[in-house]
């Protein structure tokens, strides 16, 4: 009988739990794709960049000749 209480407290303490592990889950994956759309921003960005300096070169390079 001692086991049968036990079993009974702890099975709603082991939903809850899987419930927070569900969570987490679901938060971890969301800071990924924050993490991963912020890369890809960066890239962007980061070629915008390049290009820029490619365009001031080639304006470095008219205006001397």
């Amino acid at each position: 009988m001692a086991k049968r209480n036990i079993d009974y407290r702890i099975a709603p303490m082991k939903e809850d739990i899987l419930k927070l592990i569900d969570k987490v889950d679901e938060l971890e994956q969301m800071i990924f794709n924050c993490d991963a759309k912020r890369r890809d921003e960066y890239k962007l960005i980061n070629d915008r960049i390049t290009e820029a300096f490619d365009v001031i070169k080639i304006l470095e390079r008219t205006f001397r000749d």
